[in-house]
């Protein structure tokens, strides 16, 4: 594939997966609060069912892309699904945005397409440091598990003293963002490997290609699974934002550090590509409001309830 078709074939890709995550995610927090208002499971089902349909089919040009570009452009252009969706809770969901979420939203669209601009294009294929990618995957996995562990246990420990009940509230995204950079190594791993003839028989002779595509498909649902749960549990204006940094952070890492994308970049262009790949980061945080205001939608729901509660005062008296 010529290098121009793989840029513009992995850009679109890219782009079609933040929309269909976007899309996926606001329409479960769309169910969870028709649940909370009490509409009941008609009404509620087919918006979450719909959702994971579409998080499960931006699946698939996620990895697409991964294959055909760089890390840091994939990681820094999803920074549009962030953008994407604040701008559709503001409008569906009633979480509104305010002049610092959307200095945010300027901030992450500017630093992508400086990112874009001037970061690593696709290239040959080159050698990587399997035991750095080894020991790294190994320690990321053991994170994740007690990530994971701390978030299904929160409710039932008791946690003392406020600072460590509010660490405990972040490990859900915590896992989250993990369980999404962990999956894109193996992802991009794929582009280092010759895939097998003769698909699907053709696996079996190639244990390695086969055993990344496993853990893709195990940290993906993973991944579902915590999302599901951040819908559930979480207002969409700080899970989104939080997870989003994290998984970003960690890819900018693996970038720099475990594929070296930038080893072959001229000074120039890489601190420009950097600067931009922080700055989109930087505006993701800007995005993030204040855990203390509460969204419209969430008043909405208390003062469904306090008229519910008025109703039945009154049919008493």
């Amino acid at each position: 594939m010529q290098p121009v078709v793989r840029w513009a074939v992995g850009v679109s890709a890219v782009c079609l997966k933040c929309l269909l995550s976007a899309a996926g995610f606001l329409m479960q927090r769309k169910a969870h609060l028709l649940e909370r208002q009490g509409k009941g499971k008609k009404d509620s089902k087919p918006l979450l069912v719909g959702g994971i349909v579409a998080y499960l089919l931006g699946s698939f040009p996620d990895v697409v892309s991964y294959m055909l570009l760089p890390e840091v452009v994939c990681s820094t252009f999803s920074c549009l699904q962030l953008v994407v969706v604040a701008a559709l809770a503001h409008v569906w969901l009633r979480e509104h945005v305010r002049q610092r979420e959307v200095l945010g939203m300027a901030v992450c669209l500017a630093g992508t397409a400086l990112c874009l601009g001037f970061g690593p294009r696709p290239r040959a294929l080159h050698s990587v440091d399997e035991q750095t990618v080894a020991v790294y995957v190994a320690a990321g996995l053991g994170l994740l598990a007690v990530g994971m562990l701390l978030d299904c246990t929160k409710d039932r420990c008791c946690w003392r003293g406020p600072w460590a009940q509010k660490a405990c509230a972040f490990t859900l995204p915590m896992a989250t963002g993990m369980a999404y950079a962990l999956g894109r190594v193996f992802n991009t791993m794929l582009s280092f490997v010759e895939p097998p003839h003769n698909l699907p028989w053709g696996a079996v002779h190639e244990p390695l290609w086969a055993t990344m595509l496993m853990a893709m498909g195990l940290l993906a649902l993973t991944d579902l699974y915590l999302n599901m749960r951040g819908a559930r549990q979480m207002p969409a204006q700080v899970y989104v934002p939080t997870s989003f940094a994290l998984s970003t952070a960690l890819q900018y890492f693996q970038s720099l550090v475990i594929f070296r994308e930038f080893q072959h970049m001229g000074t120039r262009h890489a601190v420009l590509s950097v600067a931009g790949a922080f700055a989109s980061l930087v505006g993701a945080l800007c995005i993030q409001p204040p855990t203390e205001v509460l969204s419209e939608s969430e008043h909405f729901m208390s003062r469904t309830e306090e008229n519910s509660c008025l109703d039945h005062g009154v049919l008493g008296a």
